[in-house]
């Protein structure tokens, strides 16, 4: 479970690092106000260090507005000039993101997950099968021992 966890780690950390050296400082207060129809919560979702990094990329892992975060970054990369990164890169290093801490780590963790309850359930029902022999057997001692009482009370002649 730890290097299923470790492997989803390393995915952010690695698309952390992309995302500062691509997206870092270029969110701004005075480059926030000029973009439109990106809500003002939003200026938490940066690359500016490695903690912002994480919180920007949990909330696209978590598909939680993905494309107003997108949006946000791709007209944030056209006001500070940077014309040699294409809406089309912006886009892809999301849509990459996501495709391997969503589709890849994050569905292996849930497999694991639900692999080791089903295997919980199964040893769950082993064991009611195994306390349920002991029980008939038990019932079958009792059953004998209280026949054999019977019998010793009435003798038949």
């Amino acid at each position: 479970m730890f290097s299923l966890m470790g492997a989803l780690t390393i995915v952010y950390y690695f698309f952390a690092l992309w995302g500062m050296y691509r997206f870092g400082g270029i969110l701004q207060k005075d480059s926030f106000n000029q973009m439109s129809g990106v809500p003002s919560i939003y200026m938490a979702n940066n690359f500016n260090d490695l903690l912002s990094s994480f919180v920007t990329l949990f909330s696209i892992m978590v598909v939680n507005n993905w494309f107003v975060t997108v949006n946000m970054f791709v007209q944030a990369c056209e006001l500070d000039g940077q014309g040699y990164y294409s809406d089309l890169d912006t886009k892809t290093y999301f849509i990459l993101f996501w495709y391997f801490s969503v589709i890849i780590s994050l569905n292996l963790v849930i497999a694991f997950i639900l692999e080791g309850y089903d295997d919980i359930l199964e040893i769950d029902a082993t064991a009611e099968n195994e306390r349920n022999v002991v029980k008939n057997k038990v019932e079958k001692v009792l059953k004998s021992f209280l026949d054999e009482k019977e019998q010793e009370r009435n003798p038949t002649p």
